[in-house]
């Protein structure tokens, strides 16, 4: 079994610390919670926890794809992965606190779907297309 934990990214040194408290106490997960407004920003934070911790992975849980683009998320994701060697988590959701916050709704299931998909087609290499736009090859992550 596996255990790992969450945090909102209040301040440089919670993150510091949290992160390496994960290492010392082993576990294995570290998650930055996506809610914009309440916090740091998660991939700033995330960078930051991926710095001083080297076992433990490193997890946004959970962004969005309306506050976050899933292009943008595509690329912070690949960027983190480079920056942890290896160790980014992309969790994604609807949406609650992180759209409620900017006054959006939460996604849909497709929305959510489609979103994933274009994720995934974008991190392996190729070209994806979402709702009539196009995105070319993106940084890979490291794995």
């Amino acid at each position: 079994m596996q255990v790992g934990f969450f945090f909102w990214p209040y301040t440089l040194d919670l993150c510091e610390r949290l992160a390496e408290r994960a290492d010392r106490y082993g576990y294995a997960m570290i998650g930055i919670a996506d809610t914009p407004g309440n916090a740091m920003d998660p991939w700033v934070s995330a960078a930051m926890v991926a710095r001083v911790s080297r076992r433990a992975r490193v997890a946004v849980c959970v962004t969005n794809l309306l506050t976050r683009h899933p292009a943008i998320s595509a690329a912070a994701v690949a960027s983190l992965d480079h920056v942890s060697n290896g160790r980014a988590v992309l969790g994604i959701g609807a949406g609650h606190s992180g759209t409620k916050n900017v006054g959006l709704p939460k996604s849909r299931a497709r929305e959510l779907a489609e979103g994933v998909t274009f994720i995934k087609t974008l991190l392996q290499g190729a070209p994806a297309t979402l709702r009539g736009a196009s995105a070319h090859r993106q940084l890979r992550p490291r794995r």
